[in-house]
């Protein structure tokens, strides 16, 4: 978005987030971190159900949708 209006589009992605408590899932992505997080860190993990794009072209909205276990986006 390039304001805070959404005037050139708008991205919402819907799902869950879950806190990661084990130690080899932890070192992993501390091993894949470009930075070393702090040991209270909390590390969550991402689980995306659907993300949708809008796109507005002459004043009307073009919505792209992509859903978990999707081959390809609406």
């Amino acid at each position: 978005m390039s304001d805070s209006s959404g005037s050139s589009g708008e991205f919402q992605m819907t799902g869950q987030v879950i806190v990661v408590e084990e130690a080899a899932m932890r070192a992993e992505a501390e091993q894949n971190c470009t930075f070393r997080p702090a040991a209270k860190s909390i590390l969550y993990e991402l689980r995306v159900e659907e993300a949708v794009a809008t796109s507005y072209r002459g004043g009307r909205p073009d919505r792209r949708r992509w859903r978990l276990n999707s081959e390809h986006a609406d």
